[in-house]
């Protein structure tokens, strides 16, 4: 496979049209773009599949969520490159021929992200960091730095991403702290099939839901650690009334 059509970059969308139609004219077309929209929207596949032959939409059976939407992505994906991402970033033509450069250079690497252009709020990543300088001044050239965790933007090898696929089942050992007097709050979770810890009449953005339901699962947690067992109690009749 060619440089030229080397990488694809794959978005979870769900009625974000206007970012992906932003994304794809400000790209060139030598990159291909897979879009999992989640709306199942055919006349925005329709419209954009036309108007750009670089991309591709595809309508899964329904609202799958981004784990799901990145492994339909990977799957599909027949580049030598994929970058996975949200469709609310912006990036250019030159941060995707650097992260294609400098892959070609390292050759064996896990998962390569871009940082932000400012970075006096945020960083793309979490946890500590080091500049690496083991390798040639060709790659030195881009700072590279070893992080815990990249928050957004991952840029990997297709074989490898088909390799370690996304779980899809990651939130099935996630609880929700508090149910939000917010509208849309009650039907995300009917949708997630998840019940709240918490009914307060709490709103979102205060904190002070996750805040309360964390000291309820320390109790729960410190409760069944010390809870006796029946031999503990010394309780020999366990069916006695």
């Amino acid at each position: 496979m060619s440089k030229k059509n080397s990488l694809t970059l794959v978005f979870g969308a769900y009625f974000s049209h206007k970012h992906i139609y932003r994304i794809c004219k400000s790209l060139s077309n030598k990159f291909k773009i897979i879009v999992i929209e989640n709306s199942l929207d055919k006349k925005f596949k329709k419209n954009i599949e036309k108007k750009f032959k670089n991309t591709k939409v595809i309508l899964p059976s329904g609202n799958v969520g981004l784990a799901k939407s990145y492994n339909i992505g990977i799957k599909s994906c027949k580049t030598k490159y994929i970058y996975l991402n949200c469709p609310d970033m912006s990036i250019t033509n030159k941060a995707l021929n650097d992260l294609i450069s400098c892959a070609e250079k390292l050759k064996n690497f896990c998962v390569l992200a871009p940082n932000y252009s400012d970075t006096s709020n945020f960083n793309n990543y979490s946890g500590n960091d080091f500049q690496l300088k083991i390798f040639p001044k060709n790659i030195q050239k881009y700072k590279l730095k070893k992080v815990d965790y990249i928050d957004n933007s991952f840029f990997m090898l297709t074989k490898k991403a088909r390799k370690y696929l996304f779980d899809e089942n990651f939130l099935d050992h996630c609880l929700i702290s508090h149910l939000s007097t917010e509208p849309g709050h009650l039907k995300i979770l009917s949708y997630l099939k998840k019940d709240p810890i918490l009914d307060l009449n709490l709103r979102l953005g205060e904190g002070s839901g996750a805040a309360i339901a964390s000291l309820i699962l320390k109790s729960a947690i410190v409760t069944h650690n010390g809870m006796s067992t029946f031999s503990d109690a010394h309780v020999t009749n366990k069916n006695a009334s």
